[in-house]
């Protein structure tokens, strides 16, 4: 079908008792949610709101949120999430950026002077209109949403997704996961990001349903309603799991004989929280999403089986190929030992960067999206990813991933934070410097690096340990390595090998 809200209208008319979501407020079944988009839609398109208006809309992390996107699509508008808590520059520059032509919000939102300016709609107000207008569903090409993110730079980018790309990106992840019909996932991943939006149209491709919850921190409040909606997923971030794990005390082992999987996504997966989860849940599917805003949900790993290997991000997912490029773009044969940027086709892929046709440029080359990550395709198909390119060091040829080295660094007693940074070197390209936070008192730092040494391969070393009060973190706890590059690059430390 051309779009997801196609999918909730079949739903509502074979299915409507269905649940479409809940909340800690309540449920929607299929028949209301549709009723309940006809009225928002409607009332939109009362107020003026044409085809390709941009419509921005306040995450509420609840059913309101879900229903009022649905609805500014279904009356032909693009969907702008705005997330909770944002900041007032950036929601005007999100605003100003995409000229907004209206507001839904709960009036939260810190909108200074554009409180005044009669483009703001009250969620109570969208869904409570009468259907008086005749609806005509956008197509396959239409634009459906612009979502913005924010890199380390913070510069703010705007990426533009058709309904197409929806549909594309919810067959990924159902068909990746094995998602059964009727499927109900608990889902506590911000809506205003595009982990948790996709995965509630995953569900809804389905005729399944979501139970949205604002974050993992009411564990008792989540229990019940996990119990109350049979739930037979969750969708989780890794701080998401193990917060979850923790706070839960292993009341949630109940749900081992209920469940069918866990997803995971939006940040790399450690090993120590991939053994708690399995440990937690031995008898469910484990799935770990690799993707991006741009490429959503492009490949998959289920890493309760034999493919969780060292850096493997799993397989292409249904709609995506990936091959490996070098530094000219050219397609390599690539392995372990000759690495390079991973690029990524498929019908989930952006149609481009709002406003920003240079960018676009750089990134979508003939409908492929060159990701920011270097690593390589085993000859079993299997994708391996070493990290963002900035990130990966060339120590004298060899390509070094931060991620293991850091987490093992990190188990050393007294150590709060370890991170893994090239510095720049003569002879060998970079060193691999260590820079660590302790936990408190100071460590023996001869006994630390014979630790690492006994855990890391030689040529894998960390040539230089460096101690830090902190490490430089973005607002959204992503780690400033360009930063913390440019803090070591002038110490003057004897390297260790």
């Amino acid at each position: 079908m051309d779009t997801i809200l196609h999918y909730v209208l079949e739903y509502a008319n074979k299915t409507p008792d269905r649940l479409f979501a809940a909340d800690p407020k309540g449920c929607t079944d299929y028949r209301k949610a549709w009723e309940l988009i006809q009225r928002g839609a409607s009332c939109l398109l009362e107020k003026g709101i044409r085809k390709g208006d941009r419509v921005a809309v306040e995450c509420t992390q609840d059913r309101s949120f879900l229903l009022a996107g649905l609805a500014a699509e279904a009356a032909g508008a693009v969907l702008v999430p705005l997330e909770s808590g944002i900041k007032e520059d950036n929601l005007s520059t999100i605003l100003a950026l995409t000229e907004a032509a209206l507001v839904i919000t709960d009036g939260s939102l810190p909108l200074g002077s554009y409180k005044d300016s009669g483009k703001l709609l009250s969620f109570d107000d969208l869904l409570s209109s009468p259907a008086r207008q005749e609806l005509s569903l956008p197509k396959a090409e239409d634009t459906a949403e612009i979502l913005f993110t924010t890199g380390t730079t913070g510069t703010s980018k705007g990426v533009v997704l058709t309904h197409a790309n929806n549909v594309a990106i919810a067959e990924n992840i159902s068909s990746g996961c094995r998602m059964r019909d009727r499927n109900i996932e608990f889902v506590p991943l911000p809506l205003s990001h595009s982990h948790g939006l996709r995965t509630c149209y995953g569900n809804i491709l389905k005729g399944g349903g979501v139970i949205i919850t604002d974050g993992v921190s009411k564990v008792s409040e989540i229990y019940d309603l996990l119990t109350k909606y049979q739930a037979t997923a969750m969708d989780l971030s890794p701080t998401a799991a193990s917060v979850l794990l923790r706070l839960s005390r292993g009341r949630f082992s109940v749900f081992n004989s209920t469940m069918d999987y866990i997803e995971l996504g939006t940040a790399p997966l450690t090993q120590e929280i991939k053994s708690e989860i399995k440990k937690a849940f031995p008898d469910l599917n484990l799935y770990n999403f690799y993707g991006s805003t741009e490429s959503g949900r492009s490949c998959i790993l289920n890493f309760k089986g034999e493919n969780d290997l060292p850096y493997c991000i799993g397989s292409p997912a249904k709609h995506a190929e990936f091959y490996v490029a070098d530094d000219e773009g050219r397609p390599i044969r690539s392995g372990r030992e000759n690495t390079g940027r991973l690029i990524c086709r498929g019908s989930m892929n952006m149609k481009g960067y709002w406003k920003q046709e240079r960018l676009t440029e750089t990134v979508l080359i003939d409908g492929a999206v060159l990701t920011a990550d270097e690593g390589y395709i085993d000859e079993e198909g299997r994708v391996f990813c070493l990290g963002r390119m900035d990130d990966v060091i060339n120590y004298r040829g060899i390509k070094i991933s931060p991620q293991e080295i850091e987490e093992i660094a990190a188990s050393f007693p007294g150590i709060r934070e370890a991170v893994l940074v090239g510095a720049e070197d003569r002879k060998a390209g970079q060193v691999p410097v260590l820079c660590y936070v302790t936990a408190g008192s100071e460590i023996d730092e001869d006994a630390y690096y014979s630790y690492l040494t006994e855990h890391i391969e030689k040529d894998r070393w960390p040539r230089r340990l460096v101690a830090c009060d902190a490490v430089p973190h973005t607002a959204n706890g992503k780690i400033r390595r360009k930063e913390l590059r440019e803090r070591i690059n002038g110490t003057t430390n004897a390297d260790k090998a």
